[in-house]
């Protein structure tokens, strides 16, 4: 284990770091003997997730009840909340896979990814959010759940070929613990709906508008909103003016354009009304691209991600 982290946490040894993010850290882990509350077995591996002596408590508990009401294939799985020493702390599945940010970058930089290759993964990441979306209470009361850091890095294909959304650390639904300030923005400012930089009220259509800029960056290799600070960014995504993209990405997927115009439309209503509902869009869309592409190769997840493994495999 690195310098500075802990080797063991509760009944779990940590082995290696897997994910940072703002407010925790997320380890590769080992279960060290019989525990009643995990449900694996010994040895087995699992990603643990611990928060940063900085962060809220409360963060973690809502992220780990989030996680245990949102249950999907496309969605990591959050197996418990337990506490070692005080400190809540999550156990989740542990992905064999990489993530997406990492699978789209060589030597040289971003790389495009094939039209068809993007719209799958887009496509299943967005039946793990409306899962998540959908999401119930233990009494049954909607949550009416918000991802609010939907991008590259939170995506992550395992090698199996399966998309999975994790990190829920940002997420909004009814009930949070968590009070966040009025006057603060959470999330990933290249990667947050109109709604969202303004400080208004979230809901499912957000997620909606971030999955466009993920199929955006994933298509052209390239983030759509930039700026030289922050608020530039910000401001752009506020304002709404899109029309360069839109034709850029035109040019390059033809057939996936009326589908990213809808995701990025300013008013809520007049995105896709569901996260199913883009899913829907975007498996007809890969019909009709396929179609046109005769001969063309099947899309593959698992040979991409098993191609980058043995790659990097290589390379070390």
């Amino acid at each position: 284990m690195e310098e500075g982290h802990p080797e063991r946490v509760g009944p779990f040894r940590l082995r290696s770091i897997v994910g940072e993010g703002a407010t925790a850290f997320v380890y590769d882990a080992i279960l060290l003997g019989r525990h009643g509350g995990s449900s694996v077995k010994k040895n087995h591996s699992v990603a643990i997730k611990v928060p940063k002596p900085s962060t809220s408590h409360d963060i973690i508990l809502d992220e780990a009840l989030i996680g245990s009401r949102a249950r999907h294939p496309n969605l990591v799985r959050t197996r418990r909340l337990f506490v070692a020493r005080g400190t809540p702390c999550i156990e989740m599945e542990r992905i064999q896979g990489e993530r997406l940010d990492k699978l789209t970058i060589n030597r040289k930089g971003r790389r495009p990814v094939p039209v068809l290759r993007a719209a799958e993964i887009v496509k299943q990441a967005a039946l793990g959010l409306h899962q998540m979306h959908k999401a119930r209470s233990g009494c049954g009361r909607p949550l009416c759940a918000v991802h609010g850091d939907v991008k590259l890095s939170n995506i992550l294909i395992t090698s199996t070929g399966r998309v999975k959304v994790c990190d829920f650390g940002t997420a909004t639904f009814v009930g949070t613990r968590f009070e966040r300030a009025e006057d603060t923005v959470y999330g990933t400012p290249m990667f947050m709906s109109p709604e969202q930089v303004t400080g208004q009220h979230l809901d499912a259509r957000s997620d909606v508008f971030v999955l466009g800029t993920v199929l955006y960056q994933l298509v052209m290799a390239r983030v759509p909103f930039v700026g030289s600070r922050i608020t530039d960014i910000m401001m752009i995504i506020a304002v709404g003016d899109f029309e360069d993209q839109l034709r850029m990405f035109k040019d390059r997927a033809p057939l996936l354009a009326p589908i990213l115009k809808k995701c990025w439309h300013m008013s809520r209503s007049q995105r896709f009304s569901s996260a199913h509902e883009l899913y829907m869009a975007l498996r007809q869309a890969q019909e009709e691209i396929g179609s046109s592409l005769r001969g063309a190769p099947p899309v593959s997840l698992r040979e991409w991600v098993c191609d980058h493994q043995a790659t990097q495999s290589r390379r070390a």
